[in-house]
């Protein structure tokens, strides 16, 4: 299982102190593309093997984290966001994606 955090601050905290990316799953609750991402993708052994421990984890459901939402201009769902330590934007991308891709994706980003 991923490490999910899902207080936006503590996550910036936790990413300063191990100097690691964010990376943020913004989802709403009936997205089904946001469960599919969920148990296809979050919960497959090669994606926490692979990224588990490269990265913090923080989950934030659009509905109720709209302030700290506001600077990212989400348009879709689900997005993921990838942030510094600082949580500036590093990259970001919307929609569903399998494991394989998911990891290819964001190890472009880690070194």
């Amino acid at each position: 299982m991923l490490p999910w955090q899902s207080d936006f601050t503590k996550a910036k905290i936790a990413a300063q102190l191990k100097h690691k990316l964010i990376v943020v799953d913004v989802y709403t609750e009936h997205c089904g593309w946001c469960s599919r991402l969920d148990h296809e993708t979050f919960e497959n052994p090669g994606v926490i093997e692979e990224l588990g421990q490269r990265v913090v984890w923080l989950k934030l459901n659009a509905r109720v984290s709209v302030a700290e939402l506001k600077p990212y201009k989400i348009e879709g769902f689900p997005t993921i966001l990838i942030l510094n330590d600082k949580g500036k934007l590093v990259s970001s991308f919307s929609g569903y994606l399998p494991p394989e891709q998911f990891v290819e994706k964001i190890g472009l980003f880690l070194p």
